[in-house]
């Protein structure tokens, strides 16, 4: 009989799953769930049913589906909760443990947004069901001897595996013998899920059976909450979501474009092959929180502590050279993280009722722990709740009252309610000095709530920066509690805003849009660690989850190798907590052996090794290459690869290859080969870098140009264009198409192309084909606004989820050449293309995407408050002229207040000599540092400035200068060097106020005559965010007045004039500062910049031997290694 309910059972799972394989909606998915034979599950059937459902062959979610709604549904969920096992030898085998374990697995990671109560309901038993089953076999089949000490094992890192040191007690050697003993003994099972599970730690056979016994009731009475698993499967929205799991899409007609004589489909809904249908959601978005969240480290209390990098930094150091301290320091950091709060360890370093409290904690006779009470939103919660928060170790006489006076202030711009929050406290006994952290409802900062705040002196304002802003915070979790004891260089997850916890665990598609320095790349690479940590905690329980495809593209390889390595540190800290103490101890010894290993020098550009382990073709990556970070140009060649054989030839005979760097035509090419051959009253006045831009950004590379044969716009669609959309020539098009088709003779001539034309050329052979094999789950763009229009089209049509999508950048510096793009345009773009996909599904076949947001991040990391106001006002003026020109933001603000910039004007421009207010002795050669730098428009600028400044400072022009940051930025005659004329600059006074300057006239805003002017302010804003702590502009030009007067009356600048008193701006850096800068400039390709700073090095005379960079590859080997390679130059640690 046994054997007849077998087959029965497994004909009608085969019938049901070949259904299944043609639905293509909802409803027929329904419809075949109501077609099952209901006799098939009714006596002694049941089992054999849901054996078949778990089948290896079967679909997942197949279980999930037929508990949720058909024929079958109430007879099973009526069979499972009749026949729940009573005993241990029956539960651990039995088809009840799978069916409980999948439908937590599922409800727990459903994409679908449950009541607060139902949610901690199922993380609550999630986490019993999955540890209960192992801790129970491991219980039974674990045997005992007396032991003769406690088999309870040192939980922090044993002496013999991290250089003789161990936190606690030291255990004698026959101890350590006998605890190792008792820990071979202790069975298959974890302590620390005996803990997790409220169970103590059986010593004898018989504790272990009672242990086991009573988890298995807990077992029983916890099914009961099943009947609650079923009915929430039952619910309408819920049962759709199971239903779409089943189905399937099918291959679709391909995109109308906009134009309509062309057919494009950049999200092709056809399973590929090697693809498995797309489900609806993800599983790994939505455990983001959990998978984000760090506990402290065992051993500490309730308090979270979290770190700074200077305490970080200070840890480590006493770690290596001063154990003894070093257990001070834990010892004080624990009792804090317990609430204990005595007299020694809360003593206030700041004074009135006005201020957040700070505290010092006494250590060592010279030793202070300075730390405050911090209130940040709790983990999966509506709440706030107060956290140690520890700025660093201090000597005595390094605490500085004013400083932390002023540190209290600052934190009370938070708010009275911030205040009251962080003084709170909740004492444990009446009359004891131990202390709960205080837990509040959600509060958002009112504007009315705000303290006032007296101006705080400068140099605490940069010292506060520093420590808020640069600074990150790290909960001291057992990951970087691992990484101090190990001294393993890794990198941890830090503390994010509120803002950026939202972006980071945001379940869809989103555009992300901030200012320099936000936290974009951030909140990128925390989702992207977050979607990863989450795939690994379920792959540990289920092999159903696959795994994710994640892909980052950036233009710039120096930012896909840095955010790669990044990524790399983070995943190293979570996989080190996972490690056991010999592979730790390993792992030390061979970080310790290439700590001193510093790399040669090499420009990653030429790196022919870059990426070389990825196959040749995007078809043939594989789930073991994700996630993965690539350049737009790395993955254009992997595409290529993959159309190779639908290429047409060329006249030669040979393929058509994209890949041959002689034949692509840069901005640099351009420049030198094509712009000196136009003819002269074409170019005339024109910024070569605009008009490349302009021929790649809009004729070339626009969506409109996707609706011409050609794929590029004919003269006329472009005279046509709107002159709001594109300004930048919108009084000049037909010269500036005259010098289009000059260009595109010249790349005919000489077999060039460039990236528009590379990315038509895909497109047009992907069209209608279906040779990409599995597409990414994810897709991550950062700086977005560095590529075209069209080339977004192509990285859309790699991501098979619609709501998967990661879009990354600011407008307000597209002064990448070859860009002319704005995010509205990105998103009005990619809008239609969703549509006209989600039109060519069949109804209820397809995946729609839900829920896109646009997120805006205004907190600049970078800079503090006085240089953000600087640079706000910029913005300002280009949007409220040119409100087509970027995209329209909130007001960037700064954590900390800082200087005012200094305005130098008033001195004739002919006879100024500038090194009088450079540095104090102007009779000594001017030395400025390795972290500032002046800014000029252009190599004559910088000839000039090296004249009177000798060799004692970086000089970088306006480009040059995209993508970098110093301490200090000089930015010399920007105004005066300008090709736009006074005129021009006085349509700036339209935006004084009247009743300050009645007697200014402003010329009428003409959108022609001023174009050039948005340009300009666009380069200004980019100048002014490359400086963190000062920006001094020298400009004594009449240009410059306008912008003057509008920072002036608004009080965003100091003026400096002929008799005031004058800041000395320059001042020196040591050795291992300039050769940091170096390295860094070398990264970033400013070769002759590096060159002059290790030129200040005095280096050994075989180093000396640089090469010309100019249109020559550099010799990086000789015959004594590679050039610059010293152990002086360790690589630079650049923030992301």
């Amino acid at each position: 009989m046994a054997l007849l309910h077998s087959k029965s059972a497994e004909q009608q799972v085969s019938q049901l799953c070949v259904q299944l394989e043609t639905c293509r909606s909802v409803d027929d998915v329904q419809r075949a769930l109501n077609e099952l034979d209901v006799s098939v599950v009714s006596g002694g059937s049941a089992e054999a049913v849901l054996y078949q459902l778990q089948a290896p062959t079967q679909a997942g979610g197949l279980t999930e589906l037929v508990l949720a709604s058909g024929c079958w549904a109430q007879p099973l969920s009526d069979w499972l909760l009749g026949t729940f096992p009573t005993t241990i030898d029956q539960y651990l085998p039995s088809i009840h443990r799978v069916v409980v374990e999948k439908l937590s697995l599922f409800l727990t990671f459903l994409p679908y947004s449950f009541t607060r109560e139902e949610a901690h309901l199922l993380r609550q038993h999630r986490a019993s069901v999955e540890k209960a089953p192992q801790v129970i076999s491991g219980l039974m089949t674990s045997s005992f001897e007396e032991p003769r000490i406690s088999p309870t094992l040192p939980v922090e890192l044993e002496e013999s595996e991290l250089g003789g040191f161990a936190i606690g007690k030291k255990m004698k050697q026959s101890e350590r013998k006998q605890a190792r003993k008792a820990k071979r003994q202790a069975g298959p099972f974890k302590r620390q899920g005996l803990h997790s599970l409220g169970v103590e730690e059986p010593r004898s056979s018989l504790e272990a059976h009672t242990a086991a016994q009573l988890l298995l009731d807990g077992m029983r009475k916890a099914f009961q909450p099943v009947k609650e698993y079923l009915s929430l499967l039952r619910c309408p929205d819920i049962t759709s979501i199971t239903h779409m799991l089943f189905v399937v899409e099918v291959p679709s007609a391909d995109m109308s474009h906009t134009g309509g004589d062309r057919t494009e489909n950049p999200n092709d809904a056809t399973t590929h092959q090697g693809d498995q249908p797309v489900p609806s959601a993800y599983p790994y978005v939505q455990p983001m929180k959990a998978a984000l969240y760090f506990e402290n480290a065992k051993g500490f209390g309730e308090w979270r502590i979290v770190i700074s990098t200077r305490a970080d930094r200070s840890l480590r150091d006493a770690r290596r050279r001063d154990r003894h301290n070093f257990e001070i320091y834990i010892k004080k950091i624990k009792e804090l993280s317990n609430g204990h709060f005595s007299a020694d360890n809360q003593k206030r370093l700041n004074g009135t009722d006005m201020e957040v409290p700070v505290y010092e904690a006494k250590m060592t006779g010279d030793t202070r722990l300075v730390y405050q009470i911090d209130c940040v939103p709790e983990y999966d919660s509506d709440t706030e709740r107060q956290v140690i928060r520890i700025f660093g170790v201090y000597t005595h006489a390094q605490i500085g009252k004013r400083l932390w006076s002023s540190m209290g202030y600052q934190l009370a711009r938070k708010g009275k309610e911030y205040r009251r929050r962080c003084i709170a406290r909740k004492r444990v006994q009446a009359g004891d000095n131990v202390f709960r952290p205080e837990s509040f409802p959600s509060h958002q900062k009112d504007e009315k709530d705000a303290a006032i705040i007296p101006e705080l002196p400068k140099e605490d304002l940069e010292e506060i920066h520093t420590l808020l802003v640069l600074e990150k915070f790290v909960t001291l979790s057992k990951e970087l509690w691992i990484s101090i004891l190990a001294d393993l260089d890794v990198a941890h997850v830090f503390d994010v805003t509120p803002q950026e916890m939202e972006i980071i665990e945001h379940p869809n598609s989103c555009y992300v849009l901030g200012r320099s320095g936000t936290g974009k790349t951030t909140t990128m690479l925390f989702k992207m660690l977050g979607i990863e940590r989450a795939y690994a905690q379920q792959s540990t329980t289920s092999s159903d989850v696959t795994k994710p495809r994640q892909l980052f593209v950036t233009q710039s390889r120096v930012l896909a190798t840095r955010v790669e390595e990044y990524f790399s540190k983070l995943l190293e800290s979570l996989a080190a907590a996972k490690k056991t103490n010999k592979e730790i101890k390993d792992l030390a010894k061979r970080k310790r052996l290439l700590r001193g290993d510093a790399p040669g020098l090499y420009d990653v550009d030429d790196d022919v090794t870059w990426k070389a382990s990825l196959p040749q073709q995007f078809s043939l990556l594989q789930d073991e290459h994700f996630p993965l970070f690539l350049t737009f140009e790395k993955l254009a060649q992997l595409l290529e690869g993959d159309i190779e054989p639908l290429q047409p030839k060329e006249p030669s005979g040979g393929k058509f290859n994209t890949t041959s760097k002689g034949r692509f035509v840069n901005y640099d090419v351009f420049f030198e080969k094509y712009w000196p051959h136009f003819p002269q009253n074409l170019t005339k006045n024109l910024n070569p870098a605009l008009v490349f831009s302009e021929l790649l950004g809009v004729i070339e590379g626009s969506e409109e140009s996707l609706s011409h044969k050609p794929r590029y716009l004919d003269q006329t669609s472009y005279r046509n264009l709107s002159h709001r959309a594109q300004h930048v020539f919108a009084s000049q098009r037909d010269r500036i198409y005259d010098l289009f088709l000059a260009y595109t003779r010249h790349k005919r001539e000489h077999g060039h192309f460039d990236t528009a034309e590379r990315t038509h050329r895909i497109l047009n052979a992907l069209e209608g084909t279906d040779v990409l094999g599995k597409k990414v789950d994810f897709l991550y763009v950062d700086e977005a606004q560095d590529n075209l229009l069209i080339d977004a089209m192509l990285l859309r049509s790699l991501c098979r989820n619609p709501n998967g999508l990661f879009w990354a950048g600011d407008t307000a510096q597209t002064i990448a050449i070859g860009s002319s793009f704005r995010f509205n345009d990105l998103k009005a773009f990619l809008y239609r293309l969703e549509l006209r996909r989600e039109e060519n599904l069949n109804m209820g076949g397809g995946i729609a995407q839900t829920e896109l947001r646009t997120f805006q991040l205004v907190t600049n990391y970078r800079s503090h408050g006085g240089i953000v106001r600087c640079a706000s006002a910029v913005i300002d003026l280009i949007t409220h002229f040119w409100p087509y020109a970027i995209d329209s933001l909130a007001p960037e603000q700064g954590l900390v207040d800082g200087a005012k910039p200094v305005f130098f004007s008033g001195w004739d421009t002919n006879t100024v000599r500038y090194e009088q207010f450079l540095s104090e002795d102007s009779g000594k050669a001017i030395e400025f540092g390795a972290r500032q730098c002046i800014l000029v428009r252009d190599e004559a600028g910088r000839a000039e400035v090296r004249q009177w400044v000798g060799d004692g400072a970086l000089i970088f022009t306006l480009y040059e200068s995209k993508g970098l940051e110093f301490d200090d930025v000089l930015l010399y005659k920007f105004f005066e060097d300008s090709k736009v004329e006074l005129s021009q600059w006085r349509v700036i006074l339209n935006l004084l106020d009247p009743s300050q300057c009645p007697r200014i006239a402003a010329p009428r805003f003409d959108e022609s005559r001023h174009a050039a002017v948005c340009a300009e302010l666009k380069f200004l804003y980019v100048a002014i965010t490359r400086s963190r702590k000062n920006l001094w502009i020298v400009d004594c030009s009449d240009k410059a007045e306008p912008m003057k007067m509008l920072w002036e009356s608004k009080g965003f600048i100091q003026t400096c004039k002929p008799g005031g008193k004058v800041p000395r701006l320059a001042a020196s850096s040591s050795r291992e500062e300039w050769a940091s800068t170096a390295r860094d400039l070398f990264a970033n390709r400013r070769y002759l910049q590096a060159e002059h700073a290790f030129t200040l090095l005095d280096m050994p005379a075989p180093l000396l031997h640089w090469p010309t960079w100019f249109g020559t590859q550099p010799i990086l080997h000789t015959g004594h290694g590679p050039i610059w390679q010293s152990t002086l130059f360790t690589p630079p640690q650049v923030p992301l």
